[in-house]
């Protein structure tokens, strides 16, 4: 019995490091990590606000300097299961971060859903760039 009352205790305390208890991402007691990155758009233009970046209009060519950071974009890391395990909203650089158990995730970009997997190890660092798709016909090669 007292093998299940810890069971029920470990599933009741989610998220609390408890001696004897494992995570779903098997991390247990053991030390968190941090998955971090970028939410970046090509030049063109962003499809969620109408907003033009200098030298891409719709149904043009996309010419001008690379990538622009998005700002204030929400950010979700998931579980395998799809449930939001953290949330923020991208920095003025596009930038986001998160402190979690060791295991697999997939962060997304909330509003338009781009994402990508990641993993996440004990004492360690995971770096993950999502990138929003611009709305020019044709980018320039």
């Amino acid at each position: 019995m007292g093998r299940s009352w810890r069971a029920f205790a470990c599933a009741a305390l989610a998220g609390v490091s408890l001696a004897g208890c494992t995570s779903p991402h098997g991390g247990g007691s053991a030390a968190r990590g941090e998955l971090h990155g970028q939410v970046l758009r090509p030049a063109g233009r962003d499809p969620r606000s109408g907003g033009m970046h200098p030298g891409g209009s719709p149904g043009t060519l996309c010419r001008g300097p690379g990538v622009t950071p998005v700002a204030g974009d929400p950010v979700e890391a998931r579980d395998l299961r799809g449930r939001a395990v953290a949330s923020t909203a991208t920095g003025p650089d596009g930038s986001f971060s998160f402190s979690l158990l060791p295991g697999s995730y997939r962060v997304v970009e909330s509003i338009l859903g781009i994402g990508a997997n990641a993993e996440v190890r004990a004492g360690g660092s995971t770096s993950v760039t999502l990138t929003v798709p611009s709305d020019c016909s044709t980018p320039v090669r």
